[in-house]
């Protein structure tokens, strides 16, 4: 199905029946935006990269559903803790087999 842009953000005319279909535009942000919105949370710059590579890696979706408002998601992450400075460091390999080895 080939579609056509009438309206900035809005209208998609379908250019196979004819018909209007409405629907709104992802809200895509660069890379900059989501490390000021970061910065301003008190997040580091790598949280912030790994989140916009994961939304452009993932065709702006979140779990299947497109995303609408990308600093809601980044606040409920944050609130989750999904980020990647919020988890906690996993342990050396070789410190595990010296502790296993007493």
């Amino acid at each position: 199905m080939r579609w056509r842009l009438l309206k900035r953000g809005w209208i998609l005319r379908c250019v196979k029946c004819g018909w209007n279909h409405y629907e709104k535009r992802i809200d895509r942000c660069t890379l900059e935006e989501v490390t000021a919105f970061c910065a301003e949370l008190g997040l580091p710059a790598n949280d912030a990269e790994y989140m916009h590579h994961h939304w452009v890696a993932y065709g702006w979706s979140n779990r299947g559903m497109k995303i609408k408002n990308w600093k809601a998601v980044v606040r409920s992450w944050k609130a989750a803790g999904y980020m990647p400075s919020q988890r906690p460091a996993l342990p050396d390999k070789t410190s595990v087999k010296e502790e296993m080895q007493k």
